[in-house]
């Protein structure tokens, strides 16, 4: 099961910053289940009408 969110960073008018954040559920060797969190970083560029992602980047 994984869950998103998702807040802003940074805004200016042709770029945009989103911190994310996937929270999953892994079992370990024992069958216990653990929540893992992973932050991400997304930048977006603007194009026109549409925003393209630009880069990602993993914040551990």
């Amino acid at each position: 099961m994984k869950n998103t969110s998702a807040t802003p960073g940074d805004f200016q008018e042709e770029t945009q910053i989103w911190n994310i954040e996937v929270t999953s559920e892994q079992t370990d060797t024992e069958g216990k289940k653990q929540k893992v969190i992973t932050p991400y970083s997304v930048l977006l560029k603007a194009n026109g009408d549409t925003w393209n992602v630009d880069g990602v980047r993993i914040d551990e």
